[in-house]
């Protein structure tokens, strides 16, 4: 039998730091272990065992085919959406072949989008990053399946996948099903109180704990006065030990009021500590360059007072082909109210 789990639509959106942290750190090693592998195709125990481990798309459809005329046929792509509604993997996303990540300007139908910007949207819009390695699932003869596998592979992405038997194997051996959709908002681009507390320098802890430390840029994009505690816009003044100080102004063209154009935003972060991809890439990167680059970036996260001035930060790193950054929402509005050390200097 069939076992369905009624899961909150917003649950995959909220999950602790802890499971995050947790999960991130077998990410890593899950696309090591398949970016070079031979064989795409994974079975249902392997992916049982790595369902928090992989982004899955659930690409189940059908092509029809009539006869209209002697020896001559018409084909209809359909989409089953209703069934994914009826019952899907966990965590899986649907991912309608016959629009995601199609150009509709093309003259044949269901071609794939080769824009770059608008083929790496859709396939972010999907959950999909190269982070993770990426699933595919139809119901179960491959076709579909092997379809996004092409588009992944396409892309650039480093470890796609594809279930050996699908969605009619996985529900045959009674493995867990779900009724609602994943959210497939990005809460790695959120940064918590909870998150901060983890990542504050300390001279004690795990060597894996102080590693994740060495490994993330705590950005303070408030005025200098704030950042020295000369000004303060909350119960204590100062900023967050460890991060570095620079403030928004300095990514403002001061005649337009403005940003600065990008290369002058590139010699700015970087003079401030923070680690680019180069000059070339900014300009020329295709999606599947942005897709299947796999170099660890620094994690940046980025805050100011309320998590409004920050994002011009987060807008910059973005644009520069950065991907690894975050703003904490809370800012120092939040910290500063809290029982969290803060520094001065």
């Amino acid at each position: 039998m069939l076992l369905r789990t009624k899961i909150p639509s917003h649950s995959y959106c909220l999950t602790s730091a802890a499971h995050r942290h947790h999960t991130q750190r077998k990410f890593s090693v899950v696309v090591q272990s398949y970016t070079a592998h031979p064989d795409p195709v994974v079975t249902t125990q392997w992916l049982a065992n790595h369902l928090d481990e992989v982004s899955i798309l659930d690409v189940r459809g059908h092509v029809d085919s009539v006869l209209v005329g002697e020896g001559v046929e018409q084909s209809t792509y359909v989409a089953d959406y209703a069934a994914y509604l009826e019952g899907h993997i966990p965590g899986a996303v649907f991912f309608d072949w016959t629009k995601d990540a199609v150009d509709t300007s093309a003259g044949a139908p269901v071609q794939l989008q080769m824009q770059p910007d608008l083929l790496a949207a859709a396939l972010e819009a999907k959950g999909v990053s190269r982070d993770k390695p990426v699933v595919a699932y139809d119901a179960g003869d491959g076709m579909l399946a092997a379809r996004l596998w092409w588009l992944l592979t396409v892309a650039g992405h480093p470890s796609a996948l594809l279930l050996e038997g699908g969605w009619g194997r996985w529900a045959a051996e009674g493995r867990p099903a779900e009724l609602y959709e994943p959210c497939t908002l990005k809460p790695q681009l959120r940064t918590t109180l909870e998150d901060i507390a983890g990542l504050l320098p300390a001279g004690q802890g795990s060597q894996q704990q102080q590693q994740q430390q060495q490994q993330v840029v705590l950005l303070d994009t408030r005025s200098a006065a704030q950042y020295t505690a000369q000004v303060r816009r909350g119960p204590r003044g100062g900023h967050i030990p460890g991060a570095i100080s620079l403030p928004r102004p300095a990514l403002l063209d001061e005649a337009t009021d403005w940003l600065k154009p990008l290369e002058q935003q590139q010699q700015i972060l970087q003079q401030a500590g923070i680690a680019l991809p180069n000059s070339s890439s900014i300009d020329s990167s295709s999606s599947s360059e942005k897709i299947a680059n796999s170099a660890v970036e620094q994690k940046v996260v980025i805050y100011c007072n309320g998590g409004v001035a920050a994002c011009t930060a987060a807008l910059a790193l973005h644009r520069l082909g950065h991907r690894s950054w975050s703003v904490y929402d809370g800012s120092w509005n939040e910290y500063s109210a809290s029982e969290l050390p803060v520094a001065q200097q």
